[in-house]
């Protein structure tokens, strides 16, 4: 989506390697910064690094905050730390709204010259549909959308994606647009085509068969489990 705002000869092949380049050198910085952190808590409090805390986002709001409160100034670090969330989720945000507004505005052109109008409308009903995370019961709905929105259903969707556009789509036409608009195709051309038709596809494919298979039914607390939707019949 966020293509479309790019100019029609921009150098995609480039930016597409940057992003995967960056994405990889943040999560190598990312995962030392992660192991270090727990792994000196657990040496401060004589515990194993499993034992310390579990998965999901109490890693950011319970975990971090605590390892930064033995760092000197700690409100200063506690500070830097809370903004850089904030800022995370103000640009995550950006791009998730955008994406909503691009798909009606490309869907309904003539809804274009409401732009604003439909930005504020969406903002305010996201605002409302937000409010029952930050209830009491606000940890039970997070945990519930962490659990199911955002950990094998984006895996499912990828295939699908990967699916619709190298086999629906055909991949042969993928690369003749990916010439036309760079005025040369991607070198090596068999590798990229042979990548994006089967390596992507079965590669993710395997990662949602693996998400599946590990899936563990969030917990309310320890070996108590989150209660199943039933719906009653009359």
């Amino acid at each position: 989506m966020f293509g479309s705002y790019n100019k029609f000869k921009n150098n995609v092949y480039g930016d597409a390697l940057l992003i995967s380049v960056m994405d990889v050198i943040t999560s190598v910085i990312a995962g030392f910064v992660f192991f270090t952190t727990l792994g000196g808590m657990a040496k401060q409090i004589g515990v194993d690094v499993q034992d310390v805390a579990k998965g999901g986002y109490g890693l950011a709001f319970v975990t971090y905050p605590e390892a930064l409160s033995n760092l000197p100034p700690p409100k200063l670090w506690s500070i830097l730390f809370f903004f850089m969330l904030f800022t995370l989720g103000l640009d995550s945000e950006f791009g998730l709204l955008e994406t909503v507004l691009t798909c009606i505005q490309d869907e309904y052109p003539h809804l274009r010259k409401y732009r604003s109008h439909m930005c504020v409308g969406i903002g305010i009903a996201c605002y409302f549909l937000a409010l029952p995370c930050i209830t009491p019961a606000g940890d039970y709905v997070v945990t519930l959308m962490d659990s199911w929105g955002a950990d094998f259903s984006v895996l499912f969707v990828a295939v699908c994606e990967t699916i619709a556009v190298m086999w629906v789509y055909r991949v042969h036409c993928f690369v003749k647009d990916c010439t036309y608009m760079r005025e040369h195709p991607p070198r090596p051309m068999i590798f990229w085509a042979v990548y994006w038709a089967f390596c992507s596809p079965i590669l993710i494919g395997a990662l949602f068969m693996y998400r599946m298979i590990k899936f563990k039914a969030p917990e309310i607390t320890k070996d108590v489990p989150y209660p199943e939707f039933r719906r009653e019949m009359n």
